[in-house]
């Protein structure tokens, strides 16, 4: 029985699906009965119909018997339930399998019914009233229940769904992921279930997945994919897993943020075209969550539910599929909202993971209430005039703790004053290590400094009828190649608009999926549209507010061309006053932000050329614009062409001999290039240098003449060697790019790490800790002291352990506290740091009539005993614990 809910946007590919399962024939052991809505301003035929497929090999034509029945909501329960009975009743059949085809929005619900669309939301089936369609239907027939209840919709692989069909069926099925607009490949399905019909729920299930994952290898590949068949007679006892976990992590809930927060950040998520939107359906997969949880927490009954779960959720699922895109995937996902003002209230009247509702509230209230934000310091710009063939430099740092989120931002003053937002890209933290082997991008405890070049080129997004403009691109993953673009959608011949989001691939340059859907103060299902000509896309634009928080307004329009395409690509902005800098969120949503104000004046830049502004050493020359940012390996800097005719290798020799030379340089390049011609050698001047250009050729092993240039020369004892290596038939350009290279060439005063910010790095001899600038240094005994005044002080030590934790800090909060006037020490707790247990205790006491608080920290590390004391008067502790204190011991690191 397949229910297709398709009066919305998706009346198109419902006549697509009806046509596949007729091309799988039909079968006399095997009755395939539809239930299709179709949209209501529909020129072919309006309403409903009950469909029972037949054969039929013409794609074109829908030729299955069918009757016509009135127009119905298919968002109600009642129309699910009569559906059921009429199937059951008019084709008995041993064996029961209900397809549910439409929009999804997991815990939300799905078969969204725009003849219901009221000023809210079109009406659609919640979880609550799927039961109670399918419950009611059983009860009123002989089917005890259905062998596999599946979902042809995105996003309903849930733990919620699952639940809400467990009672009524052997097997689901669903995708935890956005499903694409071809759906399911119902030819193959079918072909295969006729072809051994007396296959049982768990082989259909089975089958299902299997059909799907051949679709998306092999006839439309696709890495952004999943799809999971799962046994909801083990879902019992993976939901009492679930529950059990979040009743642990209840337990002590500020022990367990850290943990969570680590995981929650750095888990496989879903939805993830529909960029900030993706936050509202909040779909993460439970599988990695666990893993990652089981691995960062320090509780050992956190680590134990952990792993119980994983054995659950092993056992639950019998079929599982994935692209690369989610290789992290593991089946089932579950509902948990990043941060607060994500959280929808309507999930807790909806879901039965009631422990796990309290533990989400419990989370944003409890474990993430003491988080102050984070810091984030501009440590010097380059220039204030930049363009294509000047970049912008800009060094930074980050500090805080739980950091979420990193991004570049940036955009343009318009003439209203307004920031309009063109920039936006995450900063990809540094992988910490698991103990499993696997990989955790998320923003470690402490201090970050890095740097930016910023080229000045931006992305432009048109149509071929000549309107455009340039938008961000929000990006959808660390190292994911699809960036996407929210604005709204409407057919060429419909008067509203839906909320729609454009994803580009970025490895294949070109539009690749339209989703229709999103939240726009709802959340709505989500399924690909198919762009038809003369579609519009109105982009949306963002702006920063006075308190540099985004909002959004209706921006220029785009048209589908016959192909159904919109096209983008990078070009320089243009000339006028732009703003550029980061931002920094952590998990409880509190943010910074750091600015500055640049002038971008690309009016006369060289066309065809970009520049490489070298962040370590400083120097900066300009090259083909086709040719490959510069990376290094060790002491080398590559580019090429995108051709790969030509390479670019430049050599670097630090702290050279006062005797060597060009000359020297030359010399030793040729001997390592072997049996090559010198064709011709000159003095140049490189930015004001003495140096030499040669130029060769010679024959590669492949059979071709190749050419080359390459200069030497050295500056401050470093010695450069730069060669550009071509085809002979390019000579010609390999020429000039060498000449442009020489006669741009600079040395710009920029070098990461030269330039002091408000932190600065220490070295200890048996560690290294940052520390502000402000505080200073002064040994005493075995301590490393870091003291802006008397009162104000952290002092950090490292010693061969020789007894317990919690012995080593009663000894010495006792020596803390021994003569003190008014000392009082709190209980002593466990307290997480950067993924770190540590023993802390805090107190208090007086002197000099003013009051002193503090804390004293153990941890033991690699045969180490690792303490921290903290004091600071009263007045500013609160001040400096989160944001100095603890931010020093979180990047202690041992030697």
């Amino acid at each position: 029985l397949v229910y297709m809910a398709a009066d919305n946007d998706l009346d198109q590919a419902a006549l697509q699906d009806l046509n596949e399962m007729e091309a799988a024939g039909d079968s006399s052991q095997v009755n395939v009965v539809v239930q299709l809505d179709r949209a209501a301003d529909d020129d072919d035929w309006q309403g409903a119909r009950r469909y029972l497929i037949r054969a039929d090999a013409d794609p074109t034509a829908i030729a299955s018997e069918f009757t016509p029945i009135n127009e119905v909501n298919m968002g109600d329960a009642a129309t699910l339930s009569d559906f059921l009975a009429w199937g059951i009743a008019a084709y008995p059949a041993n064996r029961y399998a209900l397809i549910l085809w439409d929009h999804g929005a997991g815990w939300n619900g799905f078969a969204f019914d725009n003849d219901t669309q009221t000023a809210s939301a079109a009406d659609h089936l919640t979880l609550p009233e799927l039961a109670t369609a399918v419950s009611q239907t059983l009860a009123q027939t002989s089917v005890h229940t259905f062998d596999v209840i599946a979902f042809d919709a995105c996003l309903m692989g849930q733990l919620d769904v699952f639940q809400a069909v467990q009672p009524y069926a052997g097997y689901a099925v669903a995708s935890a992921e956005l499903t694409p607009g071809r759906g399911w490949d119902y030819q193959a399905l079918l072909t295969n279930l006729y072809a051994e019909p007396d296959m049982d729920g768990a082989r259909l299930a089975w089958q299902m997945v299997n059909d799907f994952a051949n679709y998306y290898t092999q006839m439309e590949p696709d890495d952004f994919v999943t799809m999971t068949a799962v046994d909801l007679a083990q879902l019992p006892a993976l939901s009492h897993a679930v529950e059990q976990l979040a009743a642990a992590l209840l337990y002590n809930p500020l022990l367990a943020a850290s943990a969570v927060a680590d995981a929650r950040s750095g888990v496989e998520s879903f939805a993830r075209a529909y960029a900030t939107a993706a936050e509202q359906y909040a779909a993460i997969d439970l599988g990695h969550f666990v893993a990652i949880l089981s691995q960062r927490s320090p509780d050992p009954l956190v680590q134990e539910t952990a792993v119980t779960l994983q054995k659950a959720l092993d056992k639950a699922i019998i079929a599982h599929m994935q692209g690369y895109g989610f290789r992290h995937s593991q089946g089932i996902a579950l509902y948990f909202p990043r941060q607060q003002p994500f959280y929808m209230p309507e999930y807790g009247r909806v879901t039965q993971l009631t422990t796990w509702n309290r533990f989400l509230n419990s989370y944003y209230d409890v474990g993430l209430a003491a988080l102050p934000a984070p810091e984030v310091n501009l440590v010097s710009s380059l220039r204030d005039v930049v363009s294509i063939a000047n970049p912008a430099y800009l060094e930074f740092e980050i500090v805080g703790r739980e950091i979420d989120q990193v991004q570049l931002i940036g955009g343009r003053y318009e003439e209203n004053g307004q920031r309009r937002l063109l920039e936006y890209d995450n900063l990809i933290p540094e992988p910490a290590h698991l103990p499993d082997g696997s990989q955790l991008y998320v923003w470690r405890d402490g201090l970050h400094e890095d740097f930016f070049v910023w080229d000045t080129q931006l992305t432009y997004l048109y149509d071929s009828f000549d309107h455009g403009g340039f938008v961000v691109m929000w990006p959808t993953a660390y190292g994911s190649p699809l960036f996407t673009v929210p604005g709204q959608f409407r057919r060429a011949a419909a008067d509203g608009f839906q909320p729609a989001t454009l994803v580009f691939d970025h490895q294949r340059g070109e539009l690749v999926r339209v989703w229709a859907g999103g939240y726009d103060g709802r959340l709505s299902g989500a399924a690909e549209i198919t762009p038809q000509p003369g579609d519009e896309f109105q982009v949306f634009e963002y702006y920063l507010d006075g308190s540099d928080n985004t909002v959004q307004q209706v921006g220029g329009a785009l048209f589908f061309d016959n192909d159904g395409r919109l096209y983008f690509d990078w070009r320089p902005l243009p000339a006028g006053q732009y703003f550029l800098g980061f931002s920094a969120s952590n998990s409880a949503g509190a943010h910074a932000h750091a600015f500055t104000d640049l002038t971008v004046a690309n009016d006369g830049a060289p066309i065809g050329w970009r520049a490489y502004l070298d962040p370590y050493l400083g120097f900066q020359f300009l090259h083909p614009a086709d040719w490959y940012t510069p990376v290094y390996s060790g002491t080398l800097l590559y580019s090429g062409s995108s051709s790969g005719h030509t390479a670019l290798q430049m050599t670097i020799y630090p702290n050279l001999p006062q005797n060597v030379t060009a000359q020297t340089l030359k010399d030793e390049a040729l001997s390592r290039f072997g049996a090559v011609d010198v064709l011709f050698a000159e003095e140049i001047a490189v930015a004001g240098i003495r140096g030499l250009r040669t130029a060769y050729g010679y024959e590669a092993a492949d059979g071709r003449s190749r050419t080359g240039v390459f200069f030497t020369f050295i500056k401050d004892k470093m010695g450069f060697v730069v060669d550009v290596d071509g085809l002979e038939t390019e000579e010609a350009a390999t020429v000039t790019a060498v000449a442009t290279l020489i006669n741009s060439w600079q040395f710009t005063g920029a070098g990461f790490g030269l330039q002091p910010g408000q932190w600065a790095a220490f070295d200890a001899t048996a560690f290294t800790v940052p520390k502000p600038t402000d505080f200073i240094y002064q040994p005493y005994n075995t301590w490393q002291r870091f003291s802006a005044n008397q009162n104000t002080f952290v002092a950090l030590r490292a010693q061969p352990a020789t007894r317990d934790v919690s012995e080593a800090l009663a000894a010495l909060v006792r020596d803390a506290g021994s003569g003190v006037a008014n000392f009082s020490q709190q209980p002593a707790r466990q307290f997480t740091l950067g993924s770190t247990l540590w023993q802390r205790a805090d107190f208090s006491y007086t002197a000099d009539g003013k009051e002193i608080w503090g804390f004293i920290m153990v941890r033991s590390a690699d045969g180490q005993e690792i303490v921290a004391w903290a004091e600071a008067p009263k007045s500013t502790y609160n001040e400096l614990e989160p944001r100095v204190f603890l931010v020093m011991i979180a990047d202690l690191a041992l030697r």
